[in-house]
């Protein structure tokens, strides 16, 4: 697959794949904070990177051994063509960090949504420890 680039309509196919999550109950492996970025990435890009992780893991354990396997989320969004950015310069659609929860979530203005035991959760940006920008079409 080649890198990812927000196409024409990414702005309505975001807010759709996170309305879609909105009451979504989590599991590890078909519902977690990186599974939900990577169907943000998909929505914007109109790519298919889910289907490299969903069903590949069971648990937080094998979740994170996979993660490692894979180079970690540095090597991996690079790998899809994001470009990794300072926090402060984090933009909507764009992926992020939130360390101290250690979660992955997506930028919605001045929040991140992320996946929470019962749907989505919102957290501030002020949170973020890193982030990764998915480049827009030319």
């Amino acid at each position: 697959m080649g890198p990812c680039v927000r196409q024409e309509g990414w702005e309505s196919r975001l807010a759709e794949a996170i309305e879609k999550a909105r009451d979504k109950r989590f599991k590890w492996g078909d519902h977690d904070c990186s599974l939900l970025s990577l169907q943000c990435i998909d929505a914007m890009c109109m790519t298919d990177t889910l289907t490299d992780w969903q069903g590949k893991y069971s648990s937080e354990e094998e979740a994170y051994a996979l993660l490692e396997s894979k180079g970690g989320y540095d090597v991996i969004y690079q790998s899809y063509g994001l470009q990794k950015k300072g926090a402060a310069y984090a933009m909507r659609g764009d992926v992020a960090y939130i360390g101290k929860e250690k979660a992955i979530g997506v930028v919605m203005g001045e929040d991140v949504v992320t996946t929470g035991l019962k749907g989505i959760e919102v957290v501030p940006i002020l949170m973020v420890e890193a982030v990764w920008s998915v480049p827009c079409h030319q």
